[in-house]
């Protein structure tokens, strides 16, 4: 029996969603920004742009920004969304943690 590629890609994605939910549960809030920032990392720098539309951000800002921002500055604001929206994550992840009826 064979499974559908689009199948077989959404059950390796939950998978792999879902593993990251349940580190980020285990780690303590500065441990899970750190794994929030080589994420980031990873994603902003080491991944083919085409994988993550890292130029269409790039190319959003010089549409935005113009001449105002160095292609360094352009890939520096990139690489800090990925990490503020990595940390919200982990933040959104551990807030039944930090939050009780109680307090």
């Amino acid at each position: 029996m064979r499974m559908d590629p689009r199948k077989l890609r959404y059950l390796v994605e939950y998978v792999f969603f879902s593993t990251v939910v349940f580190v980020l549960r285990a780690l303590p809030t500065r441990e899970a920004f750190r794994l929030a920032d080589g994420l980031a990392w990873l994603l902003a720098d080491i991944l083919p742009s085409k994988l993550t539309r890292r130029h269409v951000a790039e190319q959003n800002l010089q549409t935005a920004f113009g001449d105002e921002l160095t292609s360094e500055q352009r890939r520096d604001i990139v690489r800090r969304m990925w990490e503020h929206l990595f940390r919200m994550v982990c933040e959104i992840v551990q807030l039944p943690r930090r939050f009780r009826l109680y307090n």
